[in-house]
């Protein structure tokens, strides 16, 4: 990646980073970390165990050796951050991805193997909310109202997978480019045709991986899968270090049911009022007292602050060589 785009990235990023830490509250902050004490290690280091699940379903799908391990977890780090402070969705993170390994691995496979992996985190999320409804339904109690609605969220749910595995068989772009030709869609129609040269050869890599490498498909959508279990911990020990002892299902429940809130609010950046809002109706339902979802809410967001922090750090050291893991920790600049 060129100095000049890393410096972009870190810059704004930086900027982001502080506007939002000054609109938070240096004070309350530091008053919450206190608050929650030796349990903000746990919370923290689960997401470390996330990165490094991520990189390593990322590194299957790219199946290249040019680029080292480290280097994957540095930029899935970044990418993530990057994704946190941007209002929409993969607005800054995926261009980053792309830019920060083509170098190793060159523009098509970084396109593809991107768009891919990206691809395969949206569908361990639905795997992750269809195995949480099936659980809620069978282990929760539900009135009549909440379990029409989890049932019809069901099937929704089903039927968008049904269209990502369509997809991903067919082509992405191909199949992009027979959707998009409606009148509604013509710019985007217009745009996909005039690159279908480029776009053709992604979609080569995308079918290939789907069609001739389902083990490592389905290992890599396996481990991003784990990787969403395990982001449930950090409910666990946020509750936990208030003494609210909770189940490892009910954390997994909350979890999925904030995500799926917040990813219907896509638009607003880190989900602010989205997470608030859905943390209180679910300690609510749980038979929790609902002002719990502001406080797992805050620690939530100095979470997400401290791994921003680290991901735009890495940004600056994220070069063409690789890096070994205590040039990492090191965190010298280029």
């Amino acid at each position: 990646m060129k100095k000049g785009t890393k410096i972009f990235f870190f810059t704004t990023g930086i900027i982001i980073f502080l506007v939002l830490v000054y609109s938070f509250g240096f004070d309350k902050i530091l008053f919450y970390i206190d608050k929650t004490g030796y349990y903000f290690i746990p919370i923290c280091g689960v997401w470390l165990v996330v990165y490094i699940l991520n990189a390593y379903a990322w590194q299957l799908i790219i199946d290249n050796n040019s680029c080292s391990f480290t280097k994957l977890i540095a930029v899935s780090i970044s990418s993530f951050a990057i994704n946190y402070i941007t209002p929409f969705v993969n607005l800054g993170g995926e261009p980053y991805r792309v830019l920060a390994v083509k170098e190793d691995i060159g523009l098509n496979k970084a396109v593809s193997s991107t768009l891919l992996y990206n691809m395969l985190h949206i569908l361990s999320h639905l795997f992750l909310w269809i195995i949480s409804i099936v659980l809620i339904l069978y282990f929760y109690n539900l009135d009549s109202a909440s379990f029409i609605l989890l049932l019809i969220s069901f099937i929704v749910i089903l039927l968008i997978m049904l269209i990502f595995f369509i997809a991903h068989k067919k082509g992405v772009f191909k199949w992009l480019i027979t959707i998009s030709d409606k009148k509604l869609l013509t710019g985007l129609h217009k745009l996909l045709l005039k690159n279908k040269e480029k776009l053709e050869i992604i979609d080569k890599e995308i079918i290939f991986l789907f069609n001739e490498k389902q083990s490592v498909f389905w290992l890599a959508l396996f481990i991003e899968f784990v990787s969403r279990v395990i982001m449930s911990f950090e409910f666990y020990f946020i509750l936990n270090s208030i003494d609210i002892n909770i189940s490892v299902l009910d954390a997994i429940a909350i979890n999925a049911v904030s995500s799926l809130i917040q990813n219907i609010l896509f638009f607003m950046p880190m989900g602010l009022g989205a997470r608030e809002g859905s943390l209180y109706l679910i300690m609510e339902s749980l038979g929790l007292t609902p002002m719990l979802g502001i406080y797992v809410s805050v620690i939530n967001r100095i979470r997400e602050f401290f791994w921003i922090f680290i991901g735009l750090l890495l940004i600056q050291i994220t070069g063409k060589r690789k890096y070994t893991i205590n040039e990492i920790m090191d965190v010298n600049n280029d």
